[in-house]
């Protein structure tokens, strides 16, 4: 992986190359945080106790957006990663029956510094689960840097805004 790989490399001048927030940087770019794509599930354990998960096909990249490992990216664009094609993917290794609009979802983006999360408003109303997309996707300390985008477009529903 190059990532890590990168890492490697770099351990003889990453206290040089630290910024003010204790981020390692390469080329003035942060390298540890990822863009990619997420289902939202919550798991009940009771009446009153819950729990959040993610399913995530993600990649690390630069601050501008740049994978800085090996990543096959399925979208139309080629920057990011398409629900549909990689949730076949995963059920051939996780067996599950659900289709892959079962459970809310959304993606992360990163461009010139900017991170930009699309997902479905049941997605973005739950704090919960956004502070587990923040530490999920590795985005602690750049929540200024975060835009939250509630879209209810067709691209983002699941099975119960389906039923509607």
């Amino acid at each position: 992986m190059f990532y890590l790989e990168l890492r490697r490399r770099c351990t003889k001048i990453k206290k040089r190359m630290k910024n003010n927030k204790g981020k390692y940087l390469v080329y003035g770019c942060e390298i540890d945080m990822f863009k990619g794509i997420f289902w939202c599930y919550v798991i009940c354990f009771d009446y009153d106790m819950y729990t959040h998960k993610l399913i995530t096909v993600k990649v690390y990249c630069d601050g501008d957006g740049n994978p800085l490992e090996e990543a096959d990216f399925s979208s139309k664009s080629g920057e990011n990663f398409n629900h549909r094609i990689e949730w076949d993917k995963l059920l051939e290794k996780n067996r599950s029956n659900h289709p892959y609009n079962y459970y809310p979802r959304g993606r992360v983006e990163i461009k010139k510094g900017k991170i930009k999360i699309y997902a479905n408003p049941v997605i973005i109303c739950d704090e919960e689960a956004r502070e587990l997309i923040v530490k999920t996707f590795e985005l602690k300390g750049r929540e200024d840097k975060i835009k939250w985008i509630a879209d209810n477009s067709n691209h983002y529903q699941y099975e119960i805004d389906v039923m509607k």
